[in-house]
């Protein structure tokens, strides 16, 4: 049997400690990857100091010079990975630390269900983050998450890159995330494309990964943030709707977003309240990449 090459690649911005745990993490793994290609977004926080002292087999660093988000760091990252010959790619952010046989547990899965995109279960401070394992409906595109943990592996639509692993075959036929959402939507798009619409992405609940996220729902997200969210999934619904459902789905997405900022108008917050129907208006303008950030909004 051939030996397989796996690459994992973390993409970081300005959390230099969550960084230090997550290499630290894929270091110690039981079966660790043969490369580690950090994606360093720009940080200003003393990221790059950390990364120069670090001396891990296979660690390679590259930084760039804006910060493309975490969209444009992934789609660096994996075409970096492709361009080192990889066989299979591991995803992760700076912020999730997978426990020291999580590579391990994702491979053995592999031998049983084949060649497919292989996700641990993401687990916070209070238990399973299910909201990160997505079942999306074919009809409206609309998610819902996994509701309780399985025993076996089990099928998903979409994954959050705190984790999936992928061939790195599928990559080259469906191409790179896509870099100009900057924020928001870009693993839901990429992991429901790479997987053919969800048709071949398993959650693997033996496999375990740390996720060391604050946002555990909509109430915890900062508002400028869905300015991407109602942008980048306009594009995500015209990418993957079925075309007899695309009129649908555009209809209510434009209404969910109408909805949105009648909620913040009404409780008085005007600096935002506008937000969603602005990503939506620039989505028909087409403009990518970063726009605004938690400045923009006061």
């Amino acid at each position: 049997m051939v030996e397989q090459k796996i690459a994992a690649v973390v993409v970081t911005y300005n959390r230099r400690d969550y960084l230090k745990q997550c290499l630290s993490a894929l270091d110690r793994q039981s079966q660790r990857p043969d490369l580690l290609l950090v994606v360093d977004n720009s940080s200003t926080d003393g990221t790059p100091e950390v990364l120069a002292g670090l001396a891990y087999p296979g660690l390679e660093v590259h930084r760039l010079s804006t910060n493309t988000g975490g969209a444009g760091g992934f789609a660096f990252g994996i075409e970096k990975a492709l361009e080192a010959g990889a066989d299979w790619i591991w995803l992760m952010d700076d912020d999730a630390e997978p426990t020291p046989d999580c590579l391990e547990q994702l491979w053995k899965a592999r031998a049983m269900v084949g060649e497919k995109v292989l996700c641990p279960l993401i687990v916070g401070e209070s238990g399973p983050q299910f909201y990160h394992h997505k079942l999306v409906d074919p009809v409206t595109l609309l998610e819902r998450e996994s509701e309780s943990i399985p025993t076996e592996p089990v099928h998903i639509h979409a994954n959050a890159f705190v984790g999936p692993l992928f061939p790195a075959e599928l990559a080259r036929r469906h191409g790179l995330p896509c870099a100009k959402y900057f924020i928001w939507c870009d693993d839901l798009e990429y992991t429901y494309r790479i997987s053919e619409r969800g048709a071949n992405i398993i959650l693997v609940p033996s496999a375990r990964i740390l996720h060391h996220d604050k946002a555990a729902s909509a109430a915890d997200t900062a508002p400028w943030k869905y300015y991407y969210y109602y942008r980048n999934r306009c594009d995500f619904i015209v990418r993957h709707a079925l075309p007899e459902h695309l009129a649908r789905c555009k209809a209510g997405h434009l209404r969910r977003a109408r909805k949105q900022a009648w909620r913040w108008f009404l409780e008085r917050k005007f600096s935002y309240f506008y937000i969603p129907l602005l990503g939506i208006l620039h989505y028909r303008l087409q403009r990518w990449g970063k726009v605004y950030d938690a400045k923009s909004f006061r």
